[in-house]
């Protein structure tokens, strides 16, 4: 899977982002579950929590 490219002036990329986003949701929070596994601190820094956070709030998804 190649991750979209964003840009400023082109709006519709972040478009093609959210769109990766939502079809491979599952594997983004495996991934980040994983970042938490090798901390050795177990836990997640501030933005990644929050990304976590967000990708399971359904409303959230929604405006996304």
């Amino acid at each position: 899977m190649t991750f979209p490219d964003t840009s400023n002036t082109r709006f519709s990329s972040y478009l093609e982002v959210a769109a990766v986003v939502l079809e491979h949701l599952d594997v983004f929070l495996e991934f980040l579950d994983h970042i938490k596994d090798l901390k050795g601190s177990g836990a997640l820094n501030n933005l990644e929590e929050n990304c976590r956070r967000g990708l399971r709030d359904p409303p959230t998804r929604t405006e996304l």
